[in-house]
């Protein structure tokens, strides 16, 4: 589900709701700049959340109808989707955002979205797609991130 939200919802239209046209629908999200917490992810327009939350879902169910599957998502997996955006914008850098050890170390998608705040542009999707195949990205991300905020958290 998060996948398909970003390929699908966040990457098209996210960037374009940074833009002087489409801003106001996603103003009200960006209130919060260096001081994004957990609770922040909720701080959202109901356009804001039914272009990025509700559409990948909402196309998940529908291709498990056009297979033939049971259309559904599990409630854990609902659950789950919640804590991430919760901790996505978390200030602890080292939050769980992925719920699988080698991802939360290799993807630093908390880091990616604070820097997305805290700028106003760029970082765009919730997965750092760039931290698989670039090691160095999420490095410079990293670097980056402890300039902006004024930190000296080490990555691991």
């Amino acid at each position: 589900m998060l996948m398909l939200r970003d390929l699908v919802s966040m990457t098209p239209f996210h960037a374009l709701m940074h833009t002087p046209r489409w801003y106001h629908l996603h103003k009200t999200h960006h209130e919060v700049r260096r001081d994004a917490q957990a609770m922040h992810s909720f701080h959202i327009d109901l356009i804001d959340l039914i272009i990025e939350k509700v559409c990948g879902n909402a196309i998940l169910l529908a291709g498990q109808r056009a297979v033939g599957l049971p259309v559904q998502i599990n409630p854990f997996a609902a659950a789950l989707f919640t804590c991430h955006d919760g901790a996505l914008h978390s200030v602890n850098p080292y939050s769980v955002i992925y719920f699988c050890p080698p991802l939360d170390c290799l993807l630093k998608g908390n880091v990616c979205h604070q820097l997305h705040h805290a700028l106003n542009k760029d970082y765009y999707t919730f997965i750092p797609f760039s931290h698989v195949w670039l090691r160095r990205k999420r490095d410079e991300d990293w670097d980056r991130y402890n300039s902006i905020f004024k930190t000296d958290f080490v990555l691991r």
